[in-house]
């Protein structure tokens, strides 16, 4: 009883914190790129020393899915607090629980009840959908100045959790809804069911995509391997062109996420030139989309373990397949939480994989990939299914031969980041 009046007060709190500091909110939902547009917005406000901001974690715990709006609200959070609050050992872990807990409840205190103080002027919530009704109980606490939906995936991900595409567009409709008659959507203008959503709300819409009619357009993109990677692109808006290069970035789906990002911008009075200098300093360090990393034997790493959904794991391929390496290895682990598309969105994934030289699985659902690939045409002695991602990061480092280019890629659950530390050059400062 006691800890559900303190969430309830917690809650109150942060619903007047908002109140009483007014910061501009901006939410971002979609099916993919949406750690990554946050970190690219955060980077281009960041031109404005005026402008403080906070933005979410995709790191809480499940059993605080709900509570990470109203937690964020009230105080800043590293990766280190939340690996504490998720913890259940004695000790000192148990006094850094207690510590955390008495930080919220006084910047609950400070925020929401003390006169005076200081506050973020601007909050950046990224809201998943890992469970329903995310959106509308993330609308209870905060109402968005700026609306952003990126790609929107079919199957989505976490379909498990829905019926079907139509309740997860419904559910992310609820952004654009919810915004006022002075506030943005920001809409991916490439896909039909998020340019409809022009219908469902009072705010003004911008466009951004590869389509001429988006508002602002992505030309001129290029994937380019050498200096760990990297993108190239101009952005076409209001009649001026601008090119971009940003560092760490790989693919259609960062594209996507730097032209989102950059109209974010805009709407916040920052124009083109000064956003394109500024993602030349942005450093991606979110656990989802792919990294390169040097690899042993002279190998390169497309690192793409911290998440996996079809379209994510799509994509990656395609982006590998680009890549100038005469051996190509794919390494891919089950996609969690997809329901009823288990085993079709494994089998299409397995088609897909077909076209690389070595295919590993790892895990149960693997076997959909493989029989899927051999029907497609691989040859069976060039495919290996492994149950743990321990024995597959052995195997792989035996198979591993000088020059190849190593795609590693599954939902985070199954371990593949170890796989990734078996295999990346240790001598190579990077941060995993």
């Amino acid at each position: 009883m006691a800890k559900k009046i303190f969430f309830w007060w917690l809650r109150k709190s942060a619903k007047r914190t908002v109140r009483r500091f007014r910061p501009t909110i901006i939410a971002i939902t979609g099916s993919a790129g949406k750690s990554m547009i946050v970190e690219a917005v955060a980077t281009i406000l960041s031109l404005k020393g005026s402008r403080t901001i906070r933005t979410t974690s995709a790191d809480f715990p499940d059993s605080y899915r709900f509570d990470e709006i109203p937690l964020t609200i009230l105080r800043e959070w590293t990766g280190e607090d939340i690996s504490f609050l998720a913890s259940r050992g004695g000790g000192y872990a148990a006094w850094r629980r207690m510590r955390i807990w008495f930080s919220i409840f006084w910047a609950a205190l400070r925020n929401a009840w003390f006169p005076g103080g200081s506050y973020p002027s601007v909050l950046i919530f990224e809201i998943g959908l890992k469970q329903s009704r995310a959106i509308r109980q993330a609308l209870e606490f905060i109402r968005p100045d700026i609306g952003v939906v990126s790609v929107i995936s079919d199957p989505p991900p976490h379909a498990e959790y829905w019926d079907d595409k139509e309740a997860v567009l419904r559910e992310k409709t609820k952004i654009v809804e919810s915004l006022g008659v002075s506030g943005v959507a920001v809409l991916n203008g490439d896909e039909e069911s998020a340019r409809d959503m022009k219908n469902k709300t009072r705010a003004k819409v911008l466009t951004f995509g590869f389509e001429e009619k988006s508002d602002c357009r992505i030309i001129a993109y290029e994937n380019h391997w050498e200096e760990g990677g990297y993108l190239s692109m101009k952005l076409s808006y209001g009649g001026s062109v601008v090119p971009m290069a940003v560092p760490g970035a790989l693919g259609r789906g960062a594209a996507y996420a730097a032209a989102a990002a950059s109209v974010v911008g805009l709407v916040l009075n920052i124009n083109l030139v000064q956003i394109s200098e500024a993602l030349r300093n942005f450093r991606y360090r979110g656990g989802v989309g792919v990294r390169i990393i040097p690899g042993i034997k002279k190998t390169i790493i497309l690192d793409g373990s911290g998440h996996a959904s079809p379209a994510s794991v799509r994509e990656g391929l395609e982006l590998f397949y680009e890549h100038p390496a005469e051996r190509k290895v794919a390494v891919l682990g089950d996609m969690l939480w997809l329901g009823k598309y288990a085993v079709s969105a494994h089998e299409e994934i397995g088609r897909r994989a077909a076209k690389a030289d070595v295919l590993i699985t790892v895990g149960p659902r693997g076997k959909f990939i493989r029989e899927a690939a051999e029907r497609a045409g691989m040859p069976a002695n060039r495919i290996y299914g492994f149950d743990i991602a321990s024995a597959a990061g052995k195997a792989l480092q035996n198979l591993l031969r000088k020059g190849d280019a190593v795609f590693i890629t599954g939902s985070k659950e199954i371990g593949l980041r170890g796989v990734v530390e078996e295999v990346r050059d240790q001598r190579v400062a990077e941060l995993l």
